[in-house]
């Protein structure tokens, strides 16, 4: 078992903190893994990036034969003004 308080103190071992220093493999599987939580992050940001979804609002309403949704795209504009 680890103890945190002597490694916060300024004494141990910090590298007995990190579980990977025990597993093979540990530090790329980590690694590994942030990569994975980024590359589902940027795809989620492509996918829901509202320029996209305004178009797809749109042309879903245009197929429905409901008016267009003035407000999102109002909406989205007012945002990037004020950035």
């Amino acid at each position: 078992m680890v103890q945190i308080v002597p490694v916060l103190q300024g004494g141990g071992d910090w590298r007995k903190l990190c579980h990977c220093a025990d597993v093979p493999f540990g530090r790329a599987f980590y690694s590994a893994a942030f990569l994975f939580v980024a590359v589902v992050c940027l795809i989620l940001l492509f996918l829901f990036n509202p320029r996209n979804i305004i178009r797809q609002d749109d042309k879903l309403r245009e197929a429905a034969g409901l008016p267009l949704d003035g407000k999102l795209a109002a909406k989205f504009d007012e945002e990037k003004k004020r950035q």
